[in-house]
């Protein structure tokens, strides 16, 4: 059975890319969505079962976008802090 791997685009991974968006830099609670995320996506990556790969898909959509939008709140309070300083 071939992967949807194809599909998936990880958003949270494209935005740290397109904001240069030090990993290291970010909260815990978003590292360690991240290491989940990962987690999963290894055992999607690994399952033969298409109705388990459907339901992983699905999940690992959901968990892209709720880490992608922590990453955006994070990085817009980040930056707002910033320009308070500045003003």
């Amino acid at each position: 059975m071939e992967n949807q791997n194809e599909e998936l685009e990880i958003q949270h991974r494209l935005y740290i890319q397109e904001e240069n968006i030090n990993v290291s830099d970010l909260p815990n609670e978003i590292k360690q969505a991240m290491r989940n995320f990962n987690a999963k996506l290894k055992v999607y990556e690994d399952t033969d079962d298409e109705s388990e790969e459907n339901e992983l898909f699905y999940q690992l959509q959901q968990d892209d976008v709720a880490i992608a939008d922590d990453i955006l709140t994070w990085w817009e309070d980040e930056n707002a802090e910033g320009e308070e300083e500045i003003d």
